[in-house]
């Protein structure tokens, strides 16, 4: 089995405190259920639209990854060891 040790999430307040920088985003609802996780190039544009888009978003976190390979391993391993509501992709748990 392969080890893959998780980065840590920096929970964020507001759009503006996220650099326009790639990396993961974690996108919570009002009672702090995690809906969805995503990767972007940059995570402040993508955050805002994802926001914009969902209704239920209320808080938001990311983790800052500039390499994209990196970033898939991350995406999939977060993806399947959290369980996020809204992902339909790269699920392998069901």
């Amino acid at each position: 089995m392969i080890d893959i040790r998780l980065p840590e999430v920096e929970r964020k307040e507001a759009i503006t405190d996220i650099n326009k920088e790639a990396g993961l985003y974690f996108l919570y609802d009002n009672e702090g259920l995690l809906l969805y996780i995503g990767q972007s190039k940059n995570l402040r544009k993508r955050i805002a639209a994802k926001v914009d888009k969902m209704q239920e978003v209320k808080n938001f976190a990311v983790v800052y990854v500039q390499d994209p390979y990196e970033r898939e391993i991350y995406e999939t391993a977060m993806i399947n060891e959290l369980k996020p509501l809204r992902n339909k992709q790269k699920v392998f748990y069901k």
